[in-house]
């Protein structure tokens, strides 16, 4: 047998060994550029994403500017809060407070809202009583110059939301002593009827009302809930006899809140056995969202809200009676 020439296989090893190596760097070289081009288009995309997270968050930023200049520049929309009503406020005695908010608005509108809790209305039985009222000033004990004047039926549950009227020419002005059951029909012409205030917890009001509209009107809802309706030349659903009139109504009138009361005053009557809180205004109608919002606030504000205690003591007060 001959035997293989050394010189002529090495150089055919040589040739199969860099063929291999040849072949091995280019996959290498293949994969490399594979998974740069991954890591940099992973990377590109991640770019993406943040720069669109950060468009998306410019833009709610901006939305949040243009509409709170809309709603409190161009519209003037103002709410504003009783301070010291931020925690109950007790009403078998009485309280004045100084409460004065902005006039301007959109045309003769205006709501209003507060929580109450009515305790027991066997005290001062036989007798309206007063929850709250807003007026000019403490000069005068006619409620005609009071808007609105909230008061509670003698004996039932029944809330009545009366507004003064502007430049009012009545003969016989308001006052508390010719509030009777005889004269309710004429003093509430001017006002709205709520027919029923749960008792022993915490109960959300909010009176709409809007006296610029060819026929003018006032919504009342309690827990968020729409619970009456009236309008110009409308009969009162609740009071014989009593024959809406709310032309001129004052939405506007401010600068004194009186709270409660005791027995024997003659400006408001006596108060009721009870807590009231969160007395607010607003210089425009509140649709259903704002109520809703209002009422899961709870009825509790100021550190007790902050601290999410807000709603806390709905069913029963966290103050003593």
């Amino acid at each position: 047998m001959n035997s293989i020439d050394g010189d002529k296989l090495n150089p055919a090893f040589d040739s199969i060994k860099n063929a291999f190596s040849s072949t091995t760097d280019t996959v290498k070289n293949a994969v490399s550029n594979i998974n740069n081009s991954s890591y940099a288009s992973y990377f590109n995309n991640n770019y993406l994403y943040i720069g669109l997270l950060l468009v998306i968050i410019i833009c709610v930023i901006i939305v949040y500017f243009l509409y709170t200049i809309i709603t409190t520049k161009l519209f003037l929309n103002i709410r504003e809060i009783a301070d010291k009503t931020k925690v109950p406020v007790l009403c078998t005695e009485q309280k004045k407070l100084k409460f004065t908010f902005d006039k301007t608005g959109n045309g003769e509108r205006r709501s209003f809202s507060f929580w109450i809790y009515i305790h027991d209305m066997n005290k001062y039985k036989d007798n309206y009583k007063n929850v709250f009222s807003i007026r000019n000033d403490d000069k005068s004990i006619i409620l005609d110059n009071a808007s609105p004047y909230i008061f509670l039926d003698k004996n039932q549950n029944r809330m009545y939301v009366r507004f003064g009227k502007k430049n009012s020419t009545d003969k016989n002005p308001l006052t508390y002593g010719n509030i009777t059951d005889g004269n309710l029909s004429n003093i509430m012409k001017q006002g709205i009827t709520i027919p029923y205030i749960p008792l022993q917890r915490w109960v959300h009001i909010a009176i709409v009302c809007n006296a610029n509209s060819y026929k003018n009107y006032v919504y009342a809802y309690v827990d968020g809930d729409l619970v009456n309706t009236t309008s110009q030349n409308e009969e009162d659903r609740y009071i014989p006899n009593c024959t809406k009139d709310l032309r001129d109504i004052d939405l506007n009138i401010n600068g004194l809140l009186t709270i409660g009361g005791i027995p024997n005053d003659m400006a408001e009557g006596p108060g009721f056995s009870g807590l009231v809180s969160k007395i607010t205004t607003y210089n425009y109608e509140l649709n259903q969202k704002d109520i809703f919002d209002d009422y899961y606030s709870g009825p509790i504000g100021g550190l007790l809200a902050k601290l999410g205690l807000g709603m806390y003591g709905v069913r029963s007060p966290i103050y003593k009676l």
